[in-house]
């Protein structure tokens, strides 16, 4: 977000392509997949892909519910 606004602060600093090529957006998804994988990866171990990709697809459902409210 702090990119995608027009007011330039410290955070721009810290996000703007500061990994070589890698930008704010493509961190958030790499990110995104590292924190992901924290919080499923005992669920995969223990129940198998299925039960964890059945959760994540119900909490897509959720949030998608609640940004088209």
């Amino acid at each position: 977000m702090v990119n995608h606004i027009e007011i330039f602060s410290a955070f721009n600093l810290l996000t703007w392509e500061r990994i070589g090529v890698v930008s704010g957006a493509e961190g958030f998804v790499i990110l995104a997949g590292v924190v992901l994988g924290s919080v499923h990866g005992k669920k995969i171990r223990e129940a198998g892909l299925g039960a964890s990709a059945s959760a994540l697809l119900d909490r897509a459902l959720e949030l998608i519910a609640w940004i088209s409210f």
